[in-house]
Order: C-alpha cells, then structure tokens, then sequence
C-alpha cells in the first residue's frame, strides 16, 4: 500500500513538474531562464533538475516501437579509412 502510495505521489508530482516546465517553456520572450525560476520560486538547478526527470518520465512511455535504436556497424579497415580521408582532403582543395 505505501508503495503504490508513493508511487502515486511521484506522479502527481511529475505532473505538476511539467506543467512548470510548460509554463518556463512560454514565458514572454526576452525573459531568461533564471528571471522565471526567480519569479516562482525554485532555483536554476531545481528546474533543469526537474526539466530531466520529466524528459526521461516521456522517454520511459514512448512504446518499444519509437525507441531509437542503435546498430553496431563494423570497423573499417585501416587502408580505407585513409583513402576516405584523402578523398575528402581533395574534395576540400577542388575548385569550382
């Protein structure tokens, strides 16, 4: 039961982060972040503290299926790596 309480509350309180996070996000232009945080009362590290822990609360939602993911690509040898950057060396020093 305190689990499932506890876990309720850090929602709430997620929740209520984004909506702040929204709100810094639109304020008038010409006003920086550290004038808001002054204005409502958190400090500078508190909100991008916060502004992390509600990117990663979206990140952990998105499905499986919209995830990045990373594929390993195999090393190039050596010799190829030096002929690519003799390439590009002559692409640079080409006249048009």
């Amino acid at each position: 039961m305190t689990e499932q309480t506890s876990l309720v509350a850090q929602q709430v309180r997620l929740m209520h982060w984004a909506e702040q996070i929204r709100e810094c996000q639109n304020r008038p232009k010409g006003m920086d972040v550290s004038t808001w945080c002054e204005q409502n009362n958190i400090t500078k590290a508190n909100y991008y503290y916060r502004l992390k822990r509600v990117r990663q609360m979206y990140l952990d939602q998105r499905p499986e299926a919209e995830k990045p993911a990373f594929v390993e690509l195999p090393r190039l040898k050596a010799e190829r790596i030096s002929m690519l950057a003799f390439l590009v060396a002559i692409e640079k020093t080409r006249i048009w």
